[in-house]
C-alpha cells in the first residue's frame, strides 16, 4: 500500500511540474450563456456557436453592430499551478473598437493619438507621448469629444482609455532615461478635462522648475510657485549648509530643485545667484570662478553618448572645469541612472574631476563652486 500511495503522489508531482492542462476545453452553451451573464449582468447578449472549436458569435441586443466573441482560453490554476481552460471574451474592445471607428466614419478626429494593438491580445489602445502641454491639450480636447459624442448611447460603460505618457525627446533626463516613457494618467468617459489636465501638467511643471527652462506652458510665477511648494528645504531635518563658521538657514534655498539629494546645473546657477556670487550666463548655460578659484563651465548642451558596458551606450553630461572636461558618468560608468549620468550636482557625495596636472580630484561640485559645506546627519 506505501508503494502504491508513493506512485500516485510521484504521478500527481509529475503533472503539476509539466504544467499539464487538466478539465475539457469543450463548453456547453449553457456555460456560455453563464459566462455572459457573469460578465455584463442584466444585459441581453444573443450567442450563436460559430463552428466546431470555433467560439461563439456574440452580440447586445441593443448594439448588434458590435459583435464580439467568447472563446477558450488557458490559465493557471490556483491553487496549485496546473493549466485549464475557461471562458473568456473580446465584448468590452468589440464596443471599444465600434465606437471609435463610428466617430471618426462621421467625421470626428482623434488624430492627437496613437492606435496601438496589445502584445498579449487585440484589444485596442491608445496613448499619446507628450512632452509640453499644447500636445496634451490637443490629446485630451479630441478624447473629450469624442466622449461626449458616445454619451447616452449603450454600453459606453465598455468604452476605454486613453493613456498619457511623459516623453522628454528633445530634453533632458527627468526621473529616468529622456527616451522612455512614463505613463502619468488616463482620460476615460467622465473624467474631468481639467483635472486630465492637471495631471499632465504636474510632472511637466516639476520638470522645468527643477531644471530652471523657461517654457511657454507654465509662467515663470507659476515655476517659482510649484518650486516653492515642492522643495521647501527645510523640511529636511538631515541636512546641514555652512559657509565658513555661519550655518544659513534653510529657506534661503527654498525653490531651488532637490530630488534624491542632487540639484541641477540651473539649481546651482540659482544658488550661486542667491549667495551674490558672481556668475556669467543664464541657467542652461553659464560660466563662474569657483570658490576653488578655477574657472567652472555648464551647459546643458553638454552631453554625448559614453560607454556604459559591453556593448552599451548611454547619453551622459560634462561640464569644464579650467577647460578639462569631467564626465557625469566617470564615476559610476556602469550605472544608467539618470542621477548619476545627468546635469546635475550631487551634494550628499564627491565625483571625479581632472586636474590641469594631469591627476584628478574626487570632490564635491557644489562646495568647490560655491564655497559651503553640505553635512547630512545621519541617523542611528
Amino acid at each position: 500500500m506505501k508503494i502504491r500511495l508513493l506512485a500516485a503522489g510521484a504521478v500527481l508531482l509529475l503533472a503539476l511540474l509539466c504544467g499539464c492542462t487538466q478539465g475539457s476545453r469543450h463548453f456547453t452553451m449553457q456555460q456560455v450563456q453563464e459566462h455572459l451573464e457573469w460578465a455584463y449582468p442584466g444585459q441581453a447578449v444573443h450567442v450563436e456557436k460559430k463552428g466546431w472549436g470555433s467560439g461563439w458569435r456574440c452580440w447586445f441586443e441593443d448594439l448588434p453592430e458590435a459583435e464580439f466573441q467568447v472563446y477558450v482560453g488557458r490559465q493557471g490554476g490556483d491553487p496549485v499551478p496546473v493549466w485549464h481552460y475557461v471562458l473568456r471574451n473580446d465584448g468590452q474592445n468589440a464596443v471599444w473598437t465600434y465606437y471609435l471607428d463610428a466617430y471618426r466614419a462621421e467625421g470626428g478626429s482623434l488624430d492627437a493619438w496613437t492606435f496601438e494593438e496589445g502584445k498579449w491580445d487585440n484589444d485596442t489602445y491608445l496613448s499619446v507621448a507628450y512632452e509640453t502641454m499644447e500636445t496634451a491639450r490637443q490629446a485630451a480636447g479630441q478624447l473629450d469629444s469624442f466622449f461626449r459624442w458616445a454619451e447616452g448611447r449603450p454600453h459606453t460603460d465598455l468604452l476605454g482609455t486613453g493613456g498619457y505618457d511623459l516623453y522628454m525627446e528633445t530634453g533632458l533626463p527627468w526621473k529616468t532615461d529622456r527616451t522612455w516613457e512614463q505613463r502619468i494618467c488616463s482620460q476615460g468617459i467622465g473624467d474631468s478635462l481639467e483635472e486630465v489636465l492637471a495631471q499632465c501638467a504636474e510632472p511637466l511643471l516639476a520638470y522645468h522648475a527643477y531644471y530652471r527652462l523657461p517654457t511657454d506652458d507654465f509662467t515663470q510665477e507659476e515655476l517659482d510657485a510649484f518650486a516653492e511648494e515642492a522643495w521647501p528645504w527645510d523640511m529636511d531635518s538631515r541636512l546641514e549648509i555652512w559657509r565658513g563658521e555661519e550655518r544659513l538657514p534653510l529657506e534661503l534655498f527654498a525653490g531651488i530643485g532637490l530630488e534624491r539629494d542632487a540639484i541641477s546645473w540651473g539649481g546651482l546657477y540659482e544658488m550661486l545667484r542667491r549667495l551674490e556670487i558672481p556668475v556669467e550666463g543664464a541657467p542652461e548655460h553659464f560660466t563662474v570662478t569657483g570658490a576653488d578659484g578655477a574657472v567652472w563651465e555648464f551647459s546643458y548642451a553638454f552631453h554625448r553618448e559614453e560607454s556604459a558596458g559591453e556593448d552599451e551606450t548611454e547619453e551622459a553630461w560634462y561640464f569644464l572645469r579650467e577647460d578639462l572636461e569631467a564626465s557625469q558618468s566617470e564615476t559610476r560608468r556602469w550605472e544608467k541612472d539618470w542621477i548619476i549620468r545627468g546635469p546635475i550636482c550631487r551634494l550628499d557625495r564627491g565625483q571625479f574631476y581632472p586636474l590641469p596636472n594631469g591627476r584628478v580630484r574626487w570632490e564635491t561640485v557644489a562646495e568647490q563652486v560655491t564655497g559651503l559645506r553640505f553635512k547630512w546627519a545621519k541617523y542611528s
